[in-house]
């Protein structure tokens, strides 16, 4: 049987672009300043800040790796920063990676991204590989509210003093939500294939234990809210277009609609859960395991 996972982003592959015609698969951040109209652009300001995360020098010969990429438009906007780096991507879905190639032909450093196939939290790659990771949105999907696995494994494939850097969705404790909360979380998880949504504390224990240090972790829930504003705007046009086409391509824009619907209603959880910025280093010595 496919992995719910495949099944969810491979059906509403194409429909992406109707967020973002760069395909950036996540949230963005809007910063005070800037014009809460342009979605694209905070779309790409999450990257960017990602990209000031890192902190990696722009003039070496860095290898970075995006678990869980997507169609690589992180990887895409990065190659840009750093010029001398290689940069890898791997995602379980097909449709997203196939999409993607595509994508890097029309961009000038393609030839400096490679996306392959592959699950984050057992990854093709020999330990020590990478100076850097990046995992934006794609943490939730790893198993257990701890992420512990996905934590071993990003660990398993940084180098001493590897810089880990992610974007998602936590809950904020362990505790069992209120009985129409948890309803609602688990409608949301159901729409977006998120098997156990993870829990903050829980996680940054599992990468304390797994060999990262000088954690740094900021909320970000209020830099997203203006660019979530345009989730109806999008509704809108995704169901006008579904009523246009064929029944098989009509199908990947309504699951997506359906999975944007019930995001909308994140804010009646924002006591619980959070929208973060994971920043961590591999320490010097251990944490390959």
């Amino acid at each position: 049987m496919q992995h719910p996972v495949i099944l969810h982003n491979d059906s509403i592959a194409t429909a992406y672009r109707y967020w973002s015609p760069s395909y950036n698969i996540h949230f963005g951040y809007w910063r005070w300043g800037a014009s809460p109209f342009n979605r694209e652009a905070m779309l790409e300001a999450l990257n960017e800040v990602v990209f000031q995360s890192l902190t990696l020098p722009t003039t070496a010969p860095v290898r970075l790796l995006d678990a869980g990429c997507g169609t690589g438009a992180t990887l895409r906007h990065l190659s840009k920063r750093l010029p001398q780096a290689e940069l890898q991507g791997i995602s379980l879905a097909p449709g997203l990676i196939e999409l993607g190639k595509e994508l890097n032909q029309h961009a000038q450093e393609f030839g400096r991204i490679s996306l392959q196939k592959g699950d984050f939290q057992n990854m093709p790659f020999p330990s020590a590989s990478f100076d850097a990771l990046i995992a934006i949105e794609s943490v939730c999907y790893g198993t257990g509210a701890d992420k512990a696995i996905a934590a071993r494994e990003f660990s398993r494939v940084l180098r001493q003093n590897g810089k880990l850097i992610v974007v998602d969705v936590f809950l904020k404790s362990a505790r069992q939500l209120p009985w129409p909360f948890q309803h609602l979380l688990d409608l949301i998880a159901d729409n977006w294939a998120i098997e156990e949504m993870g829990v903050l504390p829980a996680t940054l224990n599992a990468l304390k234990a797994n060999g990262f240090h000088n954690i740094r972790v900021r909320n970000i829930s209020w830099n997203s809210i203006p660019c979530a504003l345009h989730i109806p705007w999008v509704l809108a046009r995704l169901l006008g277009s579904a009523l246009l086409r064929s029944e098989r391509k009509k199908q990947g824009k309504l699951r997506y609609a359906k999975a944007l619907a019930t995001t909308l209603l994140t804010g009646m959880l924002a006591p619980f859960l959070g929208y973060y910025l994971i920043v961590a280093t591999k320490a010097a010595s251990g944490g390959d395991k």
